[in-house]
Order: C-alpha cells, then sequence, then structure tokens
C-alpha cells in the first residue's frame, strides 16, 4: 500500500536534513517496508521542488544503472535517474568541501549539453542526435543520504545519489564521434585507477539520452534546451577523501579535474 502523503512529505524533510547535518538515516525500506516505487519518485520530486523553492535551478539530469553488473546488483531490470541542480555544480579544476559529504565517491562519465527541448514518448536515437549541441566531459560526485541494506526504492528516493557534477570545458560536436568508443582514464593523485570506453553507459551513451527523454516522460517531464545530462558511470564508483586530486582524460573530448579539500 503506498504511503500517505503526509508521511511522504516528511521523509523528504528528512532526508534535506540527513544532507544538510552530514547525517545519514536508516535506509528507507527498512524504516518504510511499504515504501513503493512510485512513493520514492515523489520523495525525489518533493526534493527537487524543495531545491528550487529555496533558489536552486535544474539544470540538468542523471542516469544511473547503466551497466548490467548495476542492475542485477539491485535487482532493477531498466536504467534510473535523478535530477541536477545548480548547487551541484563545481567548476573544472574547483573543490569540493570533503566535509559536506558523507560517503563521497565518484565516477566518470560523458555528459550531452542539449540544443533543444526534447520530449518524450517515442524519443530515438536520431532525436536525440539532432537536439544536441555537444558532449563534454563529466565527473560525477555520488553521495548517500542512507545508511543499512539499501534497495532500489532508496535509490530512486535519493536521487539516484546525486549530489555534485563537474564539468569540463569543451564542448565537442558529436557529428564524427562514435561516443562508444570514446576512452577514459581516471587518476588519483597521479596515478591510474581505472579506464573504460563510452560503450560502459548502456552500450552507447545516447542509449542513454533515450532511456531518459521517454523516462520523463512518464512523470511529466521532458528535457530542455540548455540542460545537461550526465549519461552514467564508465566504471565503478571510485571512494574519495579529503586531500585527493581526480582527473579524467576522455579521448577526443577532453579531460576533467576536482579536488577535493
Amino acid at each position: 500500500m503506498p504511503l500517505n502523503e503526509e508521511l511522504i512529505k516528511e521523509i523528504t524533510i528528512k532526508l534535506l536534513r540527513a544532507e544538510a547535518d552530514v547525517k545519514p538515516i536508516e535506509a528507507l525500506t527498512t524504516t518504510y517496508p511499504d515504501i513503493t516505487i512510485e512513493d520514492a519518485r515523489k520523495i525525489n520530486l518533493n526534493i527537487l521542488s524543495e531545491r528550487v523553492r529555496r533558489g536552486e535551478k535544474v539544470i540538468g539530469f542523471k542516469v544511473a544503472f547503466t551497466s548490467k553488473a548495476m542492475q542485477q546488483s539491485w535487482g532493477v531490470s531498466r536504467p534510473e535517474w535523478g535530477f541536477l541542480t545548480s548547487g551541484m555544480l563545481v567548476p573544472d579544476g574547483g573543490e569540493v568541501d570533503s566535509k559536506k559529504l558523507i560517503q563521497p565517491r565518484i565516477e566518470p562519465e560523458i555528459a550531452f549539453l542539449l540544443g533543444e527541448d526534447v520530449r518524450g514518448p517515442g524519443i530515438s536515437v536520431a532525436d536525440i542526435l539532432k537536439a544536441t549541441k555537444g558532449v563534454l566531459p563529466a565527473i560525477e560526485i555520488v553521495d548517500t543520504r542512507l545508511v543499512g541494506k539499501r534497495k532500489v526504492e532508496d535509490f530512486i528516493a535519493d536521487s539516484s545519489g546525486a549530489a555534485r557534477v563537474v564539468l569540463g570545458g569543451i564542448i565537442s560536436c558529436v557529428s564524427g564521434l562514435d561516443l562508444r568508443l570514446i576512452g577514459c582514464v581516471v587518476e588519483i593523485n597521479g596515478e591510474v585507477v581505472a579506464t573504460s570506453a563510452g560503450a560502459a553507459a548502456l552500450g552507447n551513451p545516447v542509449n542513454s539520452m533515450v532511456f531518459l527523454a521517454n523516462a520523463l516522460a512518464e512523470v511529466g517531464e521532458y528535457l530542455r534546451a540548455g540542460q545537461v545530462v550526465i549519461t552514467g558511470s564508465l566504471v565503478t564508483a571510485i571512494p574519495v577523501k579529503a586531500g585527493d586530486y581526480v582527473k579524467v582524460s576522455f579521448d577526443r573530448i577532453g579531460s576533467v579535474s576536482v579536488k577535493f579539500v
């Protein structure tokens, strides 16, 4: 049985407070075992509404669960999504205060910058490519406001772990780029810790965009010109700590970096 609206509002406040206080709360599926995926989406959208009310702007979205391994580990059959706001944006080469995050991890991603609106359902690869202004390198910094054994409902309610995003300064035209073959090298403090390629995100990052455009239509939303979408991690999330300098270099589309202090 779905949770009532009063309880959904209460959970929304708890998650926002957990982030502000940097103190995680128990997994929602443990505290509220009847929570449904629909409830989790309502909580996620409520959190977004509250961020906007406080003055943040929606700058785009993130796509998660873009590998079969991740889907299987969480018991889901499709990707998921979360929102990105202006309060999450970190400049390329900038610093992130580690004390404001609970258990930060980094993920290298290929980001899309939209030049046109995209409204689902029925969106195809061709629609996405037509609407794309360009792609750019990105580092997502994921965090969790929940502890204990988590399920997909927890992940959705917590906006798929969205915390910070670092965007590179070079925008590359997608024409002539085979995004599947864009390699990336992840370095922490000058040491290579992971390598991968664009195909790690649903076989091709553009497939993540197709999924997102059509999934947003399910909740009455759509992609807008000027928004940025990070299309899914190309490696398993990597834990980071204060003092770490992270640099991700992508073949043909540039590099992006961030320092944790």
